[in-house]
């Protein structure tokens, strides 16, 4: 599943969502909002997304990847709204 949101993303959350005992592991991604880009200095970002095209191919990708790689279940958001240094932005 892959979701657009706007709330803090918690991973805790998410892993708990997806545990099952058929499962040999788990595996994360978080990306957060850093202080700099390119030499300069970043103080916070804002992320924007057309929602429904957004998580249809995001969708899509998942349903690929777990169809290629056997993987039992998957979650993925992405936040949208404007997020400080160091918030988890994926």
């Amino acid at each position: 599943m892959f979701a657009i949101v706007t709330d803090p993303i918690d991973p805790r959350v998410l892993r708990e969502s997806i545990l099952d005992p058929a499962a040999g592991g788990f595996c994360s991604f978080e990306g957060w909002v850093r202080n700099h880009h390119q030499g300069r200095a970043v103080h916070s970002l804002e992320y924007e997304a057309y929602r429904a095209l957004a998580e249809k191919e995001g969708n899509r990708i998942v349903h690929e990847a777990r169809e290629k790689f056997e993987i039992l279940h998957a979650r993925c958001h992405h936040r949208v709204g404007s997020l400080a240094i160091g918030e988890r932005g994926v």
